[in-house]
């Protein structure tokens, strides 16, 4: 599964204000918004990594922490961006520059 891209559902907006990113859902019109890390990692989400690859680069951003934390930690949150419908799960690298 990590080997999978990850992208932003097309049925989000979001904004970072103040490194803090604000999400709506359109389906639901539910407002989320994300911690600094959390925030991150919804950056990378362009379909352009895979979950793997956010991961290592969450690792190396945030080296005081321990990597085994960090990748259960990115694993759940993946799974929670997914069940809220907020992100999708590609094969492939998507097209374009998201």
């Amino acid at each position: 599964m990590l080997a999978k891209y990850i992208a932003r559902n097309e049925n989000t907006a979001s904004r970072i204000i103040d490194g803090q990113a604000v999400i709506m859902t359109l389906t639901d019109n539910t407002l989320h918004t994300l911690n600094a890390v959390g925030s991150r990692i919804w950056e990378l989400c362009t379909g352009q990594k895979t979950m793997e690859e956010i991961i290592q680069i969450i690792q190396e951003e945030y080296i005081s922490s321990r990597p085994d934390e960090i990748r259960s930690d990115c694993e759940i949150f993946f799974k929670d961006l997914y069940s809220k419908g907020m992100v999708v799960i590609l094969d492939e690298k998507a097209q374009g520059n998201n």
